[in-house]
């Protein structure tokens, strides 16, 4: 195949050759820059097309966030309200220690009452941090517990400060 068109070549004149090697020259150059060239272009032109987007929202999202308001003061969880809900579930408490930003609370009761009461924290504003349950030999549960305000942070939680 190469030696027919190495003959074919042979037999044309040096204008016709010159013609000939000039059309391949502009057919390579044609292909090369639509196969190549013209597809990074537009990969290019795209790219910068979505990083302006993302800018604008970014932009959008930092205008939005600058116009919240600041989250307001934690209310500090009751600690009478507690004790007296506790009592009422049936858990004996052990008078509550200040830890960090919340209350370290232990006390014992049956295992119906302790859970009850620690399904009840939620409502009073509480969240419960840190939760040891132990059996007791009687019967029961003693429980140690770290809560803190609804949306705050204890000091020994891993979001903490």
């Amino acid at each position: 195949m190469i030696a027919r068109l190495r003959a074919w070549f042979a037999a044309l004149t040096a204008r016709e050759r010159s013609m000939v090697s000039l059309a391949l020259g502009l057919a390579l150059a044609i292909a090369l820059a639509q196969g190549v060239v013209v597809p990074l272009c537009r990969a290019w032109l795209a790219a910068r097309d979505t990083h302006a987007l993302a800018m604008a929202r970014s932009a959008r999202l930092l205008h939005d966030l600058a116009e919240i308001p600041p989250p307001m003061a934690l209310r500090p969880v009751d600690v009478v309200r507690l004790t007296r809900r506790a009592a009422q579930a049936g858990v004996h408490l052990a008078p509550p220690l200040a830890q960090g930003d919340g209350l370290a609370l232990s006390g014992q009761g049956t295992s119906a009452a302790v859970l009850a009461w620690l399904e009840s924290l939620h409502d009073q504003g509480a969240v419960v941090r840190r939760l040891t349950l132990n059996p007791v030999p009687g019967g029961g549960l003693a429980c140690e517990v770290g809560v803190v305000p609804a949306g705050g942070f204890d000091k020994l939680s891993p979001n903490g400060g």
